[in-house]
């Protein structure tokens, strides 16, 4: 269940960049028996409309017209919006489902929402022409293409795959580098195919304005040598400067982490979240994408770490980065 639960999340922040937090709904006792033996139940919030999210406990694929009956009793009992969640549904059923017009999402493969049909084409039509900072998914993409040297050409399915996004995810970050005019991008078929200039040095300069600090949040934990190794979970901050410049290490030990891959970490309790920092305490960088996918020798790369430290006042600290840019082979 939690784990059905989480892939949800992540799927909608994946598809439509939309953060929700499912909290169990507190109506369900006004719900018949056996409803609540086939469902949990949880309330999230999408562009400021509360949905009841109907999880199934039984793991046989429930009929449409079952499914239906469901959503009618509960839509009797709650006044928002509903929405059905399954690990899978076959394409027939997706078929009945979206004729009998019952909201359902299956992660990783179909989101059907009707009723927030209009709102959410706002939403993409705003992701798509503000360009006052990149998402995390278009930075991503050009620090990629900026370290590893490959200013393509590629198209949203290919740079999906390997920077783990869905390929809808990365069709709004063409879209945002188009609106930016950073790179050419054109259709080839029915293929969206983009190149960016040749010179990582000259797509970092002009694009300095859009990208942000990739640190979303930082938390203080007692973090297992062990788990820290097992995970890959890279150096980050100034413990990262340090191994880069001649700035001093730190007292304890800065590491960086996904939003994901924290989610997870926190779900199977492999950390203990700390009120404050004590003698062992590591702090722990939640990042807006995944630093892995950038690091090398365990640490996170030269240009996302320069980001997360750019705004320090230390003067210190910008003299390490200003050794440590110097340093970076364009």
């Amino acid at each position: 269940m939690e784990n059905l639960i989480r892939k949800f999340e992540e799927y909608l922040y994946k598809t439509v960049e939309i953060s929700v937090e499912p909290k169990q709904w507190q109506g369900v006792d006004k719900l018949p028996f056996y409803l609540r033996e086939m469902y949990e139940f949880f309330l999230i919030e999408i562009l400021s409309c509360k949905i009841i999210v109907m999880v199934q406990n039984i793991n046989e694929e429930q009929t449409p017209v079952t499914i239906k009956k469901n959503y009618e009793v509960l839509k009797k009992n709650w006044s928002g919006e509903v929405l059905y969640l399954s690990n899978s549904i076959t394409a027939y059923n997706r078929k009945r489902l979206i004729e009998q017009k019952v909201p359902f999402v299956v992660p990783d493969n179909q989101l059907y929402l009707p009723e927030l049909g209009i709102d959410l084409r706002e939403h993409f039509r705003q992701i798509r022409s503000k360009v006052d900072q990149f998402s995390p998914s278009t930075q991503l993409l050009l620090l990629y293409s900026i370290i590893k040297k490959n200013y393509g050409p590629y198209t949203p399915a290919e740079m999906a795959c390997i920077l783990h996004y869905t390929p809808m995810t990365l069709t709004r970050a063409f879209d945002e580098l188009e609106t930016a005019e950073i790179g050419i991008i054109k259709n080839e078929g029915r293929q969206r195919v983009l190149t960016l200039p040749e010179n990582g040095h000259e797509i970092w300069k002009n694009t300095q304005l859009y990208l942000k600090n990739p640190v979303r949040e930082t938390v203080w934990v007692g973090f297992d040598n062990s788990i820290y190794k097992t995970n890959n979970i890279p150096e980050a901050g100034l413990t990262a400067l340090s191994k880069y410049s001649m700035i001093a290490e730190p007292e304890y030990k800065i590491l960086a982490i996904s939003s994901d891959s924290w989610k997870i970490l926190k779900y199977d309790k492999k950390v203990h979240v700390l009120p404050f920092r004590d003698h062992n305490a590591v702090q722990l960088q939640i990042w807006r994408y995944s630093p892995e996918l950038l690091s090398s020798n365990n640490k996170v790369d030269f240009l996302s770490l320069y980001l997360s430290l750019y705004n320090e006042k230390d003067e210190r600290v910008q003299k390490a980065l200003s050794e440590m840019m110097e340093e970076f082979n364009w």
